[in-house]
């Protein structure tokens, strides 16, 4: 017996084995071709992306004829894109770039065939920059920003290819870039002593980003954009920085940024040891003075440093007169909630500021430390280096179960209108629930038959801080089986419209034209805390 108990023992743990050598058996295979041509696109590559698991991100590139193979590959769900060079990235059932798409669904051993990519050419913007008397400008550095709609109204997106040099002729090419509307602008190296230089230039050439014009692109098209840049007078600018005691900074450094889209630094000076800094010749523009008195990354500062972000508007004339105070900030201190059943311990929950003052585009650094706003076993945590208006958010993730309900300031609702700190910060309460709220739909056609190809969009009813609408306006794709589920979805009053998937672009939600178009047929209803709904819609063409 005890021997057949062992050959038992034996035979189960070779079953255990051998079912877990099969887990990572899944393949993909396929080929990418070029949308305008079908001829198959070499060394394009493949990536996959595990979502909710440690499986981490696979890569493959096609052959020569455009083939290629992801083997030994564990069931999940995925992101699964294609891209090359020139060519917009496409993922996995996205008809068309900037279009709605779905992660892949691979279950364990699945081998999936014929999973294509068609790839689009990207835009172009093309033109020769010149100076004020029309001779061509070479080492010009050109850069292209899209424009998209967003939370708060207009929003800029750098391409990936911008920078781009002008040659000995001053013609610039700028490729492979989305659809859509651009900003194009020049700026020109000082390489000489002259107190004059090209100033930061929008097509079609003005100095004032009020009076540039958009220029449309569309794919795999050429646009042209030929403009001449204006010289302006270079400045100077300086000052002296000086700690929350009034002391001068003596270490450390101050850089100048000038955000158009994201921030790029233009400058970078060292403090003396009466912490005066300065900067030559600076082209007119707005731009951000920042100070990290010990130097590094933002992110490795500890709480007890301090720092400055300072706005500077440059017009031509020398600024000799700045004072830069820092500051370590202050503390907000508070404690977690939990509105449900069996409520977990908030030991080692983590939550920071997120800063509201984008005319500075600041971050509340010290809320980055290892340590900083951590809660302890009674929920209590304590956030420091803080200052300017922020909001509470978390920084890293919940309890299996647990959503975020609310922040609130000694009883009044400031999850998204957030407070001023410039003091030390008591009487925050984290409102965690477990009592989600659960929409789920099916839509169908004119013809009154179902179907998958959707994306929906809600729209909250009332008036609304941009972050608030930026929490409750959402949009959702169904899943293979035709139905959308989504979770968490703030209590209130929607509006919720199903439109095609290729009517409704990526931010399209954004568009204030999109919302007049598809309001008269939206669906209106309430949602209460922790109730699941139930929804049949129409669809919008």
């Amino acid at each position: 017996m005890k021997n057949a108990a062992t050959a038992l023992i034996v035979v189960a743990s070779l079953a255990v084995a051998a079912a877990q050598t099969t887990k990572s058996t899944a393949r993909i295979r396929g080929r990418v071709v070029a949308a305008a041509t079908g001829r198959p696109v070499r060394l394009a590559t493949i990536t996959l992306v595990s979502i909710g698991t440690v499986v981490g991100t696979r890569t493959a590139t096609t052959d020569a004829n455009g083939q290629y193979e992801l083997a030994d590959l564990p069931g999940g769900r995925y992101a699964f894109y294609a891209n090359h060079r020139g060519y917009l990235e496409q993922n996995f059932d996205q008809p068309r770039p900037l279009t709605r798409y779905r992660l892949l669904e691979l279950a364990e051993g699945e081998q999936l065939d014929g999973i294509d990519f068609s790839l689009h050419r990207g835009g172009v913007i093309t033109g020769i920059i010149s100076d004020e008397s029309g001779e061509p400008l070479p080492d010009v550095r050109v850069t292209a920003v899209r424009q998209q709609h967003g939370p708060s109204g207009r929003m800029l997106f750098p391409a990936r290819t911008s920078m781009i040099p002008t040659d000995d002729e001053g013609r610039f090419r700028v490729f492979g870039l989305i659809p859509g509307t651009y900003l194009v602008t020049a700026t020109a190296a000082q390489t000489d002593d002259s107190p004059l230089g090209y100033g930061r230039t929008y097509y079609p050439g003005t100095m004032n980003e009020a009076e540039a014009q958009i220029v449309r692109v569309d794919l795999g098209s050429d646009a042209i954009a030929n403009f001449s840049m204006i010289p302006a007078r270079l400045a100077h600018v300086a000052g002296v920085v000086r700690d929350s005691q009034g002391r001068p900074v003596s270490a450390g450094r101050i850089t100048m940024t000038t955000s158009l889209g994201n921030n790029d630094m233009v400058g970078m000076a060292m403090f003396d040891a009466s912490g005066n800094f300065s900067f030559e010749r600076v082209m007119p523009g707005r731009y951000l003075l920042h100070v990290r008195p010990r130097g590094g990354e933002p992110r490795l500062v500890p709480a007890t440093d301090e720092w400055a972000s300072m706005p500077v508007n440059v017009t031509g004339e020398d600024i000799l007169d700045l004072v830069v105070t820092t500051s370590s900030g202050f503390a907000v201190s508070g404690r977690v909630r939990f509105e449900g059943s069996a409520p977990p311990s908030a030991r080692g929950l983590k939550f920071l500021t997120g800063e509201l003052d984008q005319s500075l585009q600041r971050m509340a650094y010290s809320s980055m430390a290892p340590n900083n706003g951590v809660a302890d076993a009674e929920g209590r945590f304590r956030i420091v280096g803080v200052s300017g208006k922020v909001r509470i958010v978390g920084a890293g993730p919940l309890p299996t179960g647990w959503f975020f309900k609310r922040a609130l300031l000694n009883g009044t609702d400031v999850t998204n209108s957030g407070f001023d700190v410039d003091r030390d910060i008591g009487g925050i309460e984290v409102v965690l629930t477990d009592r989600a709220t659960t929409v789920t739909g099916t839509v169908r056609d004119a013809q009154r038959s179902g179907v998958n190809d959707y994306v929906v969009a809600f729209f909250p009813v009332g008036q609304f801080e941009q972050s608030e609408r930026a929490q409750r306006q959402r949009t959702i794709r169904p899943d293979p089986d035709g139905i959308y589920r989504i979770r968490n979805l703030p209590p209130g009053d929607y509006l919720a419209a199903a439109v095609p998937v290729l009517s409704l672009p990526i931010g399209g939600e954004w568009d204030p034209a999109f919302a007049e178009r598809v309001r008269p047929r939206a669906i209106g209803f309430k949602l209460a805390e922790g109730q699941s709904l139930a929804l049949t819609h129409q669809l919008i063409e």
